[in-house]
């Protein structure tokens, strides 16, 4: 039989198109296919998985810190209150109306935070690593602690375990850069009379004058000498130790304030523990430690130096030891003379509207904010605030108008 050769170029085009034929076979394609969607659904059980698992332990987490508040509210004498309780603007700490609530609220944000995970490519590590920071938070009892796990936590309101183990309490974080010693701040005190459903503290008074609301010495009698006093309002630190302190004060200058001028018994006068100036005097602890003095002179560019700030151009005052460089000193009277008014136009302790004599005042370091820094010495000391004049609230007075304190 005579053989017909092949055209040179059949086996390469035969070659070609198995080829080419091997890889476009439906069947192989779906055996990949197959393949790929058994390799997800694998990842996405494995997800759903560890999710399950988190889950099941923040349950059981719920479960622990309910009971442990049920064990404190059964106490006959505890000290946490499980019931409603007013909201006063004294304190940063503020009671929860149903903490079982607050808890169980706090959990389930952080279960609906894990679950989000699962929408995005993060690593199981990474899940789990947050996950662990968010369980961490739970029991933090600082502001600092939790910027410390989260760096990137924002200010606002977070719900603790108080330090002395009672329960847990709403704080105020401030979580930016406060008195140039970066964030992680917890709030010890807070008031704004700006706001008409604020109340003063029960330890001061309070009056108005042209819609400007403060807060003052209770009425004091109705001699001009001889009718000093303090009024004090106290702010517990519940337990939490601190190193810092950063905080700013807000008042207004009544009548004839006179900064450190002294009349009479002026060995009274210049102990910590009295009214040694005319303005606030913010302490810690007992005996008291001096923190800060905010002082208000009896003009801004009148009158001699004696009744002035000790910061003002020219001045002769001496400044109490244990006061030393810690202070501002202001007046809001501008006029060569003196009424017993409330003198709302210019705010004391802003470096604001300053007078001829106060640019030094007006220029120092940090204001509106003071701030101290003890290093490694930590306290849980209560911080106080004081308003103190040597003469009658007839006479003279600096009450405040807003404040916040606040600790790290």
């Amino acid at each position: 039989m005579e053989m017909t050769e092949k055209p040179d170029n059949v086996d390469h085009q035969e070659s070609i198109y198995q080829t080419s034929f091997d890889v476009q076979s439906p069947s192989d394609y779906t055996t990949k296919l197959k393949k790929k969607l058994k390799w997800k659904a694998m990842v996405f059980v494995s997800q759903m998985l560890v999710i399950l698992l988190l889950a099941i332990l923040f349950v059981f987490i719920l479960l622990l810190l309910v009971q442990n508040l049920q064990n404190n509210c059964e106490r006959p004498n505890h000290e946490l209150n499980c019931n409603c309780s007013t909201v006063s603007s004294s304190t940063a700490y503020v009671t929860s109306q149903n903490e079982n609530d607050d808890i169980q609220q706090k959990v389930d944000d952080i279960l609906n935070y894990v679950i989000s995970l699962t929408s995005s490519s993060d690593s199981h590590a990474k899940i789990f690593n947050e996950t662990l920071n968010q369980i961490k938070i739970l029991s933090a009892t600082s502001c600092k602690e939790v910027q410390e796990i989260l760096p990137e936590s924002s200010s606002g309101v977070y719900l603790f375990a108080s330090p002395d183990g009672n329960g847990y309490r709403h704080v105020y974080c401030h979580m930016e850069e406060l008195c140039g010693s970066g964030g992680g701040w917890t709030r010890l005190a807070y008031l704004n009379m700006s706001d008409p459903t604020e109340q003063c503290p029960s330890e001061l008074r309070f009056y108005q004058s042209g819609g400007v609301r403060v807060c003052g010495r209770p009425f004091s009698g109705s001699a001009y000498v001889g009718s000093g006093s303090c009024a004090s309002v106290q702010f517990p630190s519940n337990g939490l130790d601190y190193s810092q302190i950063c905080g700013r004060v807000l008042g207004y200058q009544y009548g004839s304030p006179d900064a450190l001028h002294i009349r009479f018994n002026a060995q009274q006068e210049t102990s910590i523990n009295s009214y040694y100036m005319d303005g606030i005097s913010i302490t810690r602890g007992s005996p008291r430690q001096h923190v800060w003095t905010l002082m208000a002179g009896l003009g801004d560019s009148y009158f001699e130096d004696t009744y002035n700030c000790p910061c003002n151009t020219g001045s002769t005052v001496s400044v109490p030891s244990f006061v030393g460089n810690d202070y501002f000193c202001e007046s809001g009277n501008s006029n060569q003379n003196y009424a017993e008014i409330l003198y709302t136009s210019d705010p004391l302790w802003d470096g604001q509207g300053c007078g001829s004599l106060e640019g030094p005042c007006c220029s120092a370091p940090g204001l509106p904010w003071f701030h101290r820094d003890y290093g490694s010495d930590k306290t849980n000391d209560y911080i106080e605030l004081r308003i103190c004049s040597e003469e009658s609230t007839i006479n003279e007075d600096t009450p405040v108008h807003f404040y916040e304190l606040y600790v790290k």
